[in-house]
């Protein structure tokens, strides 16, 4: 019995069976060759290997029944080790590697859940703009805690806080009246009784001077008055306190003068008199100065010229009025036993210089009739003024 070719070649059968030609079936990774006469080589693949060099994985080979193999690959230890690059020598876990400084500041929170480090600012670690008075304080801006007492302001200027002294508390209120032109007084002598009691004369002052702020202008203020039909200005006080007051002048006098008495004069009661200045008081039938004549109105080279000043400080009562009177004695008796006129010239303008063949003559710009009135220390002397 002769077989059909197999896979390209004859079989020969046992007589006592069919024969016929098996067809062979492979796949996967199963191969066939019949390159060999007579023979029909199937292939199977090697076995893999699997192995752990570190031995870091657990390796566990099953075979199964069908002949194949499974193998269970299993870590004993989890790896929590980050490393912070690629040459790292020390790995470690993210909250060991990770370095914060202040005012940065990092927390682990929820590491069983959600597994969480927060970086976060600390603004206690922050340097602080603002300021405490006291550690139990708010904080504030600087310029909002400091705050100025009577005297001082401050106020914020590029950045700088400035702390200084206010003017309008420190400068001293002061008050002054002086002549607006020349005052010429003329006192016709008479008989000594009707001379002695009549001898004060006002002033016409209108000129004034102040430094007297809006803050502190109820210190001292000025009154008009009209007295004798003069129109002249007193210096008013405003409050109770230590004053300076003084008054100057110069004065121009012919021969018939006999005395100067110039006195500052107040409404209290018990300090009328607060300042009192004369010039010498000469015999009783001579001038002041003899040398002088009647010509010393028209020339002043033949006057006598006398300045008179006086200052002191004294406790003033509030409302009280000062006011400056003077005193012409003209009781002279000329040679021949005539009387003559007193004269005195009150100057503002004064003598400069001598040029172009005759004297010059200049407003002083404050007058030589001066009365002055300024607002002193206390009584133990301090000069902050409240």
């Amino acid at each position: 019995m002769t077989c059909n070719n197999c896979l390209g070649e004859p079989c020969t059968c046992n007589e006592n069976r069919t024969c016929t030609c098996p067809d062979i079936v492979w796949a996967w990774q199963i191969d066939i060759s019949t390159e060999t006469e007579w023979q029909v080589e199937i292939f199977a693949p090697e076995n893999s290997t699997v192995s752990s060099n570190d031995e870091s994985v657990n390796i566990v080979e099953t075979s199964n029944s069908e002949g194949s193999t499974n193998y269970d690959l299993s870590v004993t230890c989890c790896d929590k080790k980050v490393w912070s690059c690629a040459n790292d020598p020390l790995p470690n876990t993210l909250d060991n590697k990770l370095f914060v400084s202040a005012p940065l500041t990092k927390t682990v929170s929820n590491c069983d859940t959600d597994w969480r480090i927060t970086i976060w600012i600390n603004t206690s670690s922050i340097a602080d703009e603002r300021v405490k008075v006291e550690n139990w304080c708010p904080s504030v801006y600087l310029v909002d805690a400091i705050e100025a007492g009577d005297g001082i302001r401050t106020y914020v200027q590029w950045c700088k806080l400035i702390i200084e002294a206010e003017p309008e508390s420190f400068v001293k209120p002061m008050a002054k009246v002086y002549l607006s032109a020349d005052a010429e007084i003329l006192r016709t002598h008479a008989l000594v009784d009707a001379t002695e009691y009549s001898w004060y004369f006002v002033i016409p002052v209108s000129e004034t001077i102040d430094n007297n702020w809006d803050s502190i202008d109820d210190w001292i203020t000025f009154e008009n008055k009209t007295i004798s039909w003069v129109t002249t200005k007193w210096i008013k006080i405003g409050k109770d306190w230590f004053y300076r007051v003084s008054f100057k002048f110069n004065c121009d006098i012919n021969y018939w003068v006999h005395a100067l008495r110039w006195c500052v004069f107040s409404t209290m009661p018990w300090k009328y008199i607060v300042l009192d200045d004369k010039d010498q008081w000469e015999s009783y039938w001579y001038a002041i100065s003899q040398n002088t004549t009647v010509d010393a109105k028209t020339d002043i080279a033949y006057a006598k010229q006398l300045s008179f000043t006086s200052s002191d400080i004294t406790y003033l009562e509030a409302g009280t009025v000062l006011y400056l009177w003077w005193r012409l004695d003209p009781y002279v008796i000329q040679w021949s036993g005539s009387w003559k006129d007193g004269r005195i010239v009150v100057r503002r303008a004064w003598l400069e210089t001598w040029g172009w063949g005759s004297w010059t003559t200049t407003e002083n710009s404050e007058a030589w009739c001066v009365l002055s009135v300024s607002r002193d220390t206390d009584a133990n002397g301090w000069i902050l003024y409240k």
